[in-house]
């Protein structure tokens, strides 16, 4: 009971750090900003009547409108309570917050391994920061939640959790997809019986399949290749005369964006088993925007790349991780998260430049304090052995 009012307590002070440190934008700062994917997704919640939900396809792509379940449910919200729709969705956004610190509670293990893994997949600045600040992007909010559900449910090798999870994915997004792979290399992995595996993963394929039925059905979209696109872009992109600058900056992203997840390394002992398949999750979720290449993907790189966050948290969850450690590991994700946009660093100038400096200098202390362990754990084996 008092390791779970201690994390509790731990959750709501994470929280409140996120909350006040956070830039909040409104409906047309957000359009402003760039975030276009906003009106296609209002539309869809604030749509009088089906004839106009309907005609939407005349005018956004239909890889937008296919998460329209989600926004179906905001727009459910909106006309049974009267709020307004952006207030709406900042509630939904919050109650994915709050889900998400509940499912990690029920992971069974140390209080401080449980701690880390929230800080890691609550303050990542790619993460919950930018659903605050863009609420309508709930269905990219929901989605990296089912990620989050989808992990602790592999942990405690929760077969329900593992489903539903999934199922909850592809609803939010057609990256939801993505999870199968995962979920059958789990299967062969755990040896889990045939049955079982087939039942979850038949599910989570008919839940993607039905989607993009009624997606069909609903929006009558026009002919489009953005499957093709939104999986093999980026050798569209180098068969076109490719501006090289833009490469830079979309691999310069992605690096970036490792670089904010080294704090990590220090709860890694050195000489401990790594569970490999979880850094191979990782990467089979981020795989999909790196494909889409700069054309598609762009400077969204970092954020859908990140989805696969919790699966990393994964690897130090069996690890007997010291209060000091935890300490230091949550002051320097806490530092890290000041993403320039959704962020108080949004009021700075050159806040773009103070948050690389800031990614650099925290990534190089969590490489210095990871040698450090590692060379202090060689000399005492090496004295242990005399």
């Amino acid at each position: 009971m008092k390791a779970n009012r201690q994390y509790w307590l731990f959750s709501l002070i994470l929280l409140g750090f996120l909350l006040l440190s956070a830039h909040f934008y409104t409906y047309q700062d957000a359009v402003t900003k760039g975030f276009s994917d906003v009106v296609p997704y209002v539309k869809m919640a604030t749509a009088p009547d089906f004839i106009s939900f309907h005609a939407l396809s005349n005018d956004f792509p239909i890889h937008h409108l296919e998460r329209w379940p989600v926004h179906l449910f905001v727009g459910t919200i909106i006309n049974i309570t009267g709020l307004d729709f952006w207030m709406a969705y900042r509630l939904c956004v919050l109650a994915c917050l709050l889900l998400a610190i509940f499912l990690v509670g029920q992971l069974q293990c140390s209080a401080a391994a449980k701690k880390a893994f929230l800080v890691l997949v609550l303050l990542s600045p790619y993460t919950f920061r930018q659903y605050l600040a863009v609420p309508a992007m709930i269905s990219d909010c929901l989605f990296y939640t089912a990620v989050i559900g989808f992990a602790v449910g592999m942990y405690k090798r929760n077969l329900v959790m593992l489903a539903g999870f999934a199922v909850l994915a592809c609803l939010a997004r057609q990256t939801g997809i993505i999870l199968v792979p995962i979920l059958l290399v789990y299967c062969l992995i755990y040896r889990v019986e045939l049955k079982k595996s087939l039942l979850m993963i038949g599910l989570v394929v008919l839940t993607f399949l039905l989607v993009k039925e009624l997606s069909q059905i609903l929006f009558m979209p026009k002919s489009t290749n953005y499957v093709f696109m939104h999986t093999l872009g980026i050798f569209v992109w180098l068969m076109n005369e490719p501006h090289w600058l833009e490469w830079i900056d979309f691999i310069g992203r992605y690096g970036l964006m490792l670089i904010t997840i080294l704090p990590m390394m220090i709860l890694l002992r050195p000489g401990q088993v790594v569970h490999w398949w979880y850094v191979i999750f990782f990467l089979i979720v981020g795989a999909q925007p790196l494909l889409a290449g700069p054309l598609v993907t762009g400077s969204n790189i970092d954020r859908l790349a990140i989805y696969g966050l919790p699966f990393l948290g994964l690897l130090f969850l069996g690890e007997a991780i010291t209060s000091k450690q935890l300490r230091v590991f949550t002051v320097l994700v806490m530092l890290v998260s000041f993403q320039p946009q959704f962020s108080l660093l949004q009021f700075v100038d050159g806040s773009r430049y103070y948050f690389v400096a800031l990614a650099v200098f925290v990534g190089l202390i969590s490489l210095t304090l990871w040698r450090s362990n590692r060379i202090s754990n060689q000399i005492k084996n090496r004295y242990s052995h005399r």
